[in-house]
Parts: C-alpha cells; structure tokens; sequence
C-alpha cells in the first residue's frame, strides 16, 4: 500500500484537513486517514463511484460558490488591479467548476466506443458474396466494350467516334 502512493496521500489529506477541522493543535489520526483512503481505493475498484460523485459535485457547488464571492469582490473593488486580479480569479474557477461538471457528466453517461472505425482513406466493404475472379474480369470487359456517352453542352454524345454509316440520318 505505501509503494502505490495512498499511505503518502493519506498524509496529504490528513496535513490538509487539519485546520478545517479543529484548531492547528489537534492532529488527525493518521492510520485513520490512511484506512479511509484504502477503503476509498477499495470501493472505486469495486465499481462504486457514489463516493467520487458526491465529491464531484460537491466541488462544483464549492467552485461556482467561490465564482459568486471573487465576481462579487471584483465589482465591490475600488481599483482596476483589485478589480482584474479578482476576475481572474472568478474565471478560474469558473471554468474549473465547469471542467468538474464535465467529469460528473462523463462518470454518468460514459462514451460509447464503436467497433468499427474508418480510420483509413479509403475502406471497402463487402457485404455480398464474394465472385470468382474470372467473372469479374469478364464482366468488366464486357462493360468495356459497351460505348459510352458523356454529357455535352446540350445533349448527349458518344465518348468514342462511330462512322456515319451507323448512325441514322
């Protein structure tokens, strides 16, 4: 468990959530935190990501609350530099909300993967039976020998000359 990094994340998280919690004096329980992460860990394995989207969507809540408060600061400012140095701010995490938002959307409506995909420049498929080589190659000389027309200005002519015998008057 320490080489895959969650005993060093249950210290981050326990170093980070001292202060909201109780006074900097009071330290939480580091095995606590560490066996809380393990068990977080445990479950997203299983497949239950109902812990993951309730903390998603509590840091958007968190995220657009804190684009209210910095939108608010920078109208109330008495300087341009309060006023864009709090914009910046407020943008941020606007569009940090936004990217949580797309993350929860995607954990409940995940993409769907085709099995199909045309990546080449040009694809055939065949979804007739297949013909003998030897039919096809006569079919394509017989189609060769068929004349053929193209369109003129206003009527359609041969592509290759016939004699005037041929042809009516």
């Amino acid at each position: 468990m320490f080489v895959a990094g969650l005993f060093a994340n249950a210290s981050t998280a326990r170093d980070w959530s001292r202060y909201p919690f109780g006074p900097p004096d009071q330290s939480i329980d580091l095995t606590a935190a560490f066996e809380s992460v393990v068990e977080a860990a445990e479950r997203v394995n299983r497949g239950d990501l109902s812990r993951v989207e309730a903390m998603l969507t509590a840091q958007a809540v968190t995220l657009n609350a804190m684009f209210v408060d910095l939108a608010r600061r920078a109208h109330l400012s008495k300087t341009i530099d309060y006023e864009e140095h709090y914009l910046k701010l407020a943008f941020r995490a606007q569009a940090q909300c936004r990217t949580t938002a797309e993350s929860l959307a995607e954990f409940k409506n995940p993409p769907v993967f085709t099995h199909q995909a045309n990546i080449a420049g040009q694809q055939v498929v065949n979804n007739g039976t297949m013909v003998a080589a030897s039919r096809t190659r006569s079919a394509l000389d017989a189609m060769a020998r068929q004349p053929k027309y193209t369109s003129g200005s206003s009527c359609w002519t041969l592509a290759r000359p016939i004699s005037t015998d041929a042809w009516p008057p």
